[in-house]
């Protein structure tokens, strides 16, 4: 009885996840081709120190759709963020996430598992990517290195950091990224 209500939890995790990573395809193909192929191309930062808004402010913008996106498809915003800033692919993020999503999911088939655990890992596996892309976005824009608050803040709230990312990409290009469209609000602060 207990084995079957194990393999019974395992496959309802499964086809949770499956559901989660092809709305996550679908809303990344559909956002990749209305937003992503028509950003401008980024300009050089303009002197500040680190990231103008802070990381818990994310969705205290006047425009509030980069908290959307962060919050509800966040793989989708960074890919955005990173492939603008040549940090990395569009794709990468979400790759990343279906991986750690596979990873939590064989780890949760381990007999004695501690509940949580695989979801848990999880977070800190997609924190070392990312937290690698942000620094990597960090010289890019000329900002100084945190590896270690980078992966600590990654682990505990990675919409925060994609959010504030976005905001930064979006303030350097002169755009403003609506939930489904790209706007161009004024001219890029410095040309590369």
């Amino acid at each position: 009885m207990q084995t079957s209500r194990a393999g019974y939890q395992a496959v309802q995790a499964s086809t949770k996840d499956l559901c989660e990573v092809v709305l996550l395809l679908l809303f990344g193909w559909f956002y990749k081709r209305r937003i992503t192929s028509k950003r401008p191309a980024l300009p050089m930062n303009d002197g500040a120190e680190d990231f103008r808004t802070g990381v818990f402010s994310c969705c205290m913008q006047e425009r509030g759709c980069n908290c959307f996106w962060a919050f509800f498809m966040q793989q989708v915003r960074m890919g955005d963020t990173f492939q603008a800033s040549g940090v990395t692919s569009f794709w990468a993020p979400t790759a990343v996430f279906v991986a750690s999503r596979i990873i939590a999911n064989l780890m949760g088939l381990v007999p004695g598992m501690p509940a949580g655990l695989p979801t848990t890992s999880m977070f800190f596996f997609q924190a070392v990517f990312y937290a690698r892309w942000r620094n990597a976005l960090r010289r890019e824009l000329s900002l100084p290195r945190n590896d270690c608050g980078d992966f600590c803040l990654y682990s505990l709230c990675a919409p925060c950091l994609a959010a504030q990312e976005a905001n930064e990409i979006d303030r350097l290009s002169g755009v403003y990224v609506g939930c489904f469209k790209i706007e161009i609000v004024g001219q890029p602060l410095i040309a590369r």
